[in-house]
């Protein structure tokens, strides 16, 4: 057992008392002797951590190209948060994740033994009208965070080595950003690689739309082969896009993000569009929610940085690039502590010609004369959440079938995944 399990075993002895989350408790103060009463105040500061241990089996992998994958990861964080001024905050975290019966080689996002996924110092956290700034390695996500975002299904989740710089006020939020992931290295510390990075202005109007939304960007992504890139040349991607969401009644919701970007990809020029729209209406039945989302990114989409869980299934096969994708799902609380999501979800690609992306982004198959149809299959999904305290639960299975694309361009198998996870986060 490492070091970081037997810290949180350790403090996993010690649960807050009911009613009140673990992350906001600090150490009980010290009566002071009379002569030290006039003394500063000790800093403000908190610690929190989670662990977890999820078991999966995936069938069909790759589409029949690759073993099947079963297998447990487990997950250990630890960090603190203090804050010695109202106007400062600083934080850290330390992670280990580990896939100890993995059948094959271990990606950094399934095993990265012991390292930093956060240490950052925040200026003016909490201001609501004034500049603000942060700097560091830091988990960050923007808007519902199709841009910029930490997919925490992932076993090592995702981090930034990121700067930021705010300027607020109550009708507006202007961030100037630079931020670049972390690319996850098993075998040794987590360094910076900045041949990966996004940066530019996301600008915040929550008053333009009443009890709505309205964002917009403008953000550059570069990847050079060291950061990532595959192929001759590098990216170099100028990102224009928006985000509005927009209540009708009650009941409804309408949202729509788009992206536009221009710019090289290797050795031409880039041209590409992408979007996820929605529509959804809450019901008073076991406060349940329907939500038809449709999906396009054209053949030369740079997805950047996305929480791409979910987005084009649940068992998260294929990539936001060259694919149409219809996707309704049907949320309901069974009772206070369980939530019960069944999803359907159908893939096309846009162009019969370009190839069909796997989750990494590498192409999995490709029909140059167009000729092996359209439709890269369907999935079926259904999956819940148990939550109690300072514990989780969820269990699931997905299943894909294979469309007639998948059935020609590879082994075509049908994938499916089932998995079981528990937590304990304070």
């Amino acid at each position: 057992m490492n070091l970081l399990s037997v810290i949180v075993s350790v403090l996993m002895q010690q649960p807050a008392p009911p009613g009140l989350p673990a992350a906001q408790l600090a150490p009980p103060a010290q009566k002071a002797p009379a002569e030290a009463k006039a003394a500063a105040p000790l800093p403000k500061w908190h610690l929190f951590g989670e662990t977890r241990a999820w078991a999966e089996q995936r069938g069909g992998a790759v589409f029949g190209r690759e073993r099947d994958v079963d297998t447990v990861l487990i997950r250990n964080r630890l960090g603190i948060e203090v804050r010695p001024k109202t106007w400062l905050k600083i934080g850290a975290m330390v992670q280990d994740t580990r896939a100890p019966h993995y059948q094959r080689a271990r990606p950094g996002t399934a095993q990265d033994p012991t390292d930093l996924h956060e240490a950052y110092v925040e200026i003016n956290p909490e201001a609501k009208r004034g500049w603000g700034a942060v700097a560091g390695r830091k988990r960050l996500s923007l808007g519902e965070q199709h841009v910029i975002g930490v997919p925490e299904w992932g076993n090592s989740g995702r981090t930034y080595d990121l700067a930021q710089l705010d300027y607020r006020r109550q009708s507006m939020r202007l961030r100037l950003l630079f931020v670049s992931a972390v690319k996850f290295q098993p075998e040794r510390f987590n360094v910076p690689v900045l041949g990966d990075r996004l940066w530019g202005v996301y600008y915040e109007l929550p008053k333009a739309i009443t009890k709505g939304v309205l964002d917009l960007y403008l953000l550059r992504h570069d990847q050079n082969v060291p950061g990532g890139f595959r192929g001759a040349g590098r990216l170099g991607s100028s990102n224009l896009g928006t985000r509005v969401q927009v209540p009708v009644g009650k009941a409804w919701r309408l949202s729509t993000e788009t992206i536009g970007q221009t710019g090289t990809r290797g050795l031409g020029q880039q041209r590409a569009l992408g979007t996820i729209s929605s529509v959804s209406r809450r019901f008073g039945w076991h406060e349940s929610q329907g939500v038809v989302e449709y999906k396009f990114a054209s053949p030369d989409f740079d997805q950047l940085y996305p929480a791409h869980h979910n987005r084009l299934g649940h068992s998260d096969l294929i990539y936001l690039r060259n694919v149409h994708s219809i996707q309704p799902q049907w949320k309901v609380a069974l009772g206070r502590h369980t939530r019960l999501n069944a999803m359907y979800t159908a893939n096309w690609l846009v162009d019969a010609t370009q190839p069909l992306y796997g989750f990494t982004g590498t192409s999995i198959g490709r029909d140059a004369r167009g000729q092996s149809g359209r439709f890269a299959g369907q999935e079926y999904a259904l999956f819940s959440t148990h939550s109690i305290g300072h514990w989780q639960l969820g269990l699931g299975y997905a299943y894909w079938k294979a469309g007639e694309f998948v059935r020609k361009q590879t082994p075509g198998a049908s994938p499916h995944y089932v998995y079981l996870h528990m937590g304990f986060t304070f």
